[in-house]
């Protein structure tokens, strides 16, 4: 009786190591981190304002039993009026057809490593290629598993695995970085826009009339890749929903018949 009562302790004391241990360090490395930035840290998340930014970094999961893999992730919200749509990921295995023929954007930076790793679908273009800075591209091309992207107002750095300390606060200065990148790339490009005068001959004053002009063309270019981005999305879960019930009727009849 007694051996059975130890057997039986015995397992549930390395279970709870077993999923106890990895849970106590995350924590652990979420109270380092906030303490490091002045947040306040969560069951998986880290919150804290730097530089007067709100910003988010949290741990989950990607994938399934096999495939699951920890992800981190920083979340910033971008600023209203600068109007940017990001999707930069790793090229996908049978995309290079449809970039070549126009039905998928992708960027060229001028960085070849840079570009040879990572598709850039996004808009505007001229604040993209500003926003993509030396600095940005090392970061994701030495990682080569992370993925910048725009979603529902905010801008989200990705990074495959968990990042604490040092690394987390890295990622979390550069999508700080990036946001800031984002205001001063507007700006530069409402200062280069051309300059008309408005009334009397002689007498004209400034107009603001041509960047007005710009960064309204900017947003729209944005708002469009916006709106492809979420065709694309919402015509692939339709057809994952409708392989899944494929799939499930198939095995059904397949057990019925045997």
């Amino acid at each position: 009786m007694l051996d059975d009562i130890f057997g039986v302790s015995l397992v549930v004391a390395i279970f709870l190591a077993v999923i106890g241990i990895p849970v106590w360090l995350r924590l652990r490395a979420l109270r380092r981190l906030a303490l490091m930035l002045g947040g306040t840290a969560g069951w998986s998340s880290v919150r804290a304002t730097v530089d007067g930014v709100a910003v988010r970094l949290a741990y989950a999961s990607r994938g399934s039993g096999k495939s699951r893999e920890r992800w981190t992730y920083v979340d910033v919200p971008l600023p209203p009026g600068e109007p940017l749509t990001l999707n930069i990921i790793r090229h996908g295995l049978f995309e290079r057809g449809r970039i070549a023929r126009g039905a998928l954007l992708d960027l060229r930076t001028g960085d070849d490593e840079f570009d040879r790793i990572y598709r850039v679908e996004a808009a505007p273009a001229d604040v993209v290629l500003r926003v993509l800075d030396p600095e940005v591209r090392a970061y994701l091309r030495e990682r080569a598993d992370a993925e910048l992207y725009t979603t529902d107002g905010a801008l989200c750095l990705a990074v495959r695995g968990t990042l604490t300390d040092a690394r987390a606060h890295h990622a979390i200065r550069l999508a700080v970085q990036v946001l800031a990148s984002v205001r001063a790339a507007h700006a530069a490009l409402d200062r280069a826009a051309p300059t008309s005068l408005v009334g009397a001959p002689h007498r004209g004053v400034p107009s603001d009339g041509p960047a007005r002009g710009a960064r309204a063309a900017r947003a729209e270019e944005a708002a469009r890749l916006d709106r492809d981005l979420h065709r694309r999305d919402r015509r692939w879960r339709t057809i994952s929903v409708a392989i899944t019930i494929a799939a499930g009727v198939a095995i059904a009849v397949a057990k019925l018949l045997g």
